[in-house]
């Protein structure tokens, strides 16, 4: 049964609020989500369904071992959602990542045919560059098509869906290579006669070369004409008006009946794709979470890096967008670039919780040498989230608020009562109770007012201290009172009564006169 609105998973790191389901499969469904720790922060949320039986609980465990570890490698390219976590709860396996929101390629394709010639282009670099990473970190997508391709409503491409990807990195570098199903239209010609192929690296580019022919054409290639290995395949492409000579040149590679005649990865086919490419502005990371920090405390910077995915030469600027945000410059240009991020507590609005702030990146318009545009240019927005940890409340004994006498010092004469003031005050920066004892045993009874209370951060309090008379000898007398914190400390505070005769105190008077 499917979660409803409202509904609320608890995972390792955040707490998830079910809004609506967004996708449902044969093995599981993918709601959005949000966790209200994270203010902003959109969460594609995928529960794995509940096992009929141990060997399906075998296999479902298997399904998401693997989604959850290629999730996490691919997580670092910032073409493919950030993973959050992955964890089970309440007898049900669930991965939280990030929520990209926007149009798949396949209704782009479908409704804007045939594409413009600088969508083409762009798309095709970062699509190359995803996988190109992925096929670096030992991982083959396997059910690449523009259905899982997915563009944001500022024009940037995503590459989603890791269900069918197998993982040949560190530790599974001998495992047996598993069969499994693609899609229809994105297949090689190199399946068998069950529909099933092991896992390859060229399986992947044969899928690409379909997706890109699909951007051109605004339809998937003829399968037929694949299997007959007929050369009109990709002659038809040059005909269309957003064909670019370069890159059908490489989509008839990439479709060749011969594997081996097909690039050996998608780093091969992004080389020859940067010849004629525009500058592409990718970043390597979409988020920079410098944690908690705290208050005053000097904060190290956090790099990132600015890179040319494309061809051609990058230049942009940087736009902080908000002012506890600094970088060491402002405009930048060549094809690699690291920027060292750094942020100011003390900027910070929100003293008491997570503050997410922004950095813009912006590359311009690029044309060729006629003239033409051949780029409208990227515009990126880096993530910046950090919280300040607040010095806790601080209780401190100061100067009394008047002039008249030292603090907490009081002259009395005998059988006389006394009364003295002095300051408490808070300086810490989060408020803080107060309780004030009086130890017993003391040779003068005292009393004190208020007893207790509350001060906010760098507020304070006048106490006042009174002694009972006293019949004890003249001279200066030690006592006591503590102040208990709801911070667990405790502040000893020691006063002084002068314990003067009638003769002495009326000396005192007369002198200070």
């Amino acid at each position: 049964m499917l979660l409803a609105p409202g509904e609320t998973v608890r995972g390792n790191s955040g707490t998830y609020v079910v809004g609506k389901v967004v996708g449902t499969g044969a093995f599981g469904a993918v709601y959005y989500a949000e966790d209200p720790d994270m203010p902003g922060r959109k969460v594609a949320l995928k529960e794995f369904f509940g096992a009929r039986n141990p060997r399906e609980q075998r296999m479902l465990k298997d399904l998401f071992d693997r989604e959850r570890v290629v999730g996490m490698h691919a997580s670092a390219h910032p073409l493919m959602p950030t993973s959050y976590e992955s964890f089970q709860f309440d007898g049900y396996f669930y991965i939280a990542q990030e929520f990209i929101e926007g149009t798949t390629l396949d209704d782009i394709i479908r409704k804007r045919s045939p594409l413009p010639r600088e969508w083409t282009l762009r798309w095709s670099v970062c699509l190359c560059d995803a996988l190109a990473f992925l096929h670096s970190r030992g991982i083959i997508h396997h059910d690449l098509k523009p259905a899982n391709i997915r563009i944001t409503p500022q024009g940037h491409l995503f590459l989603l869906d890791f269900g069918a990807a197998q993982y040949f990195g560190k530790a599974n570098e001998g495992r047996k290579q598993t069969e499994i199903y693609g899609t229809e239209g994105y297949l090689p010609p190199e399946l068998d006669g069950d529909g099933k192929w092991v896992a390859d690296v060229r399986t992947d580019i044969f899928a690409l070369g379909c997706i890109l022919y699909e951007m051109i054409a605004g339809e998937p290639p003829d399968q037929e004409k694949i299997n007959a290995r007929s050369m009109t395949i990709t002659n038809e492409l040059m005909e269309k008006p957003n064909a670019d000579l370069n890159l059908v040149a490489l989509i008839n590679r990439s479709l060749s009946y011969n594997t081996e005649y097909r690039f050996a990865s998608a780093n091969d086919f992004l080389l020859e794709m940067r010849k004629t490419a525009p500058p592409v502005l990718l970043i390597n990371k979409k988020h920079l979470r410098f944690g908690a920090i705290p208050s005053g405390a000097h904060v190290p910077p956090l790099q990132i890096t600015i890179y040319n995915a494309g061809g051609g030469e990058l230049r942009g600027e940087i736009k902080p967008r908000d002012n506890w945000i600094q970088v060491p410059f402002t405009t930048f240009k060549g094809n690699k670039r690291d920027v060292n991020v750094i942020v100011v507590p003390s900027r910070m609005p929100n003293k008491n919780g997570i503050n997410v702030g922004k950095l813009e990146f912006n590359s311009p318009q690029y044309y060729d040498q006629d003239g033409k545009q051949i780029s409208s240019g990227d515009r990126w927005f880096l993530e910046c989230s950090a919280s300040v940890i607040l010095k806790p409340g601080l209780l401190q004994v100061t100067e009394r608020p008047t002039n008249e006498a030292a603090p907490i010092a009081i002259a009395t004469r005998s059988g006389q009562p006394g009364a003295g003031v002095f300051e408490l005050k808070n300086i810490g920066e989060r408020a803080v109770d107060f309780q004030f004892s009086i130890p017993a045993g003391q040779p003068i009874e005292l009393s004190i007012a208020p007893e207790t209370g509350s001060l906010e951060p760098d507020a304070a309090i006048s106490i006042q201290v009174k002694t009972q008379p006293s019949s004890l000898s003249s001279g200066a007398h030690t006592l006591q009172v503590n102040a208990s914190g709801s911070n667990g400390q405790t502040l000893s505070i020691p006063i002084v009564v002068n314990q003067q005769s009638a003769l002495g105190f009326l000396k005192s008077r007369i002198l200070k006169h």
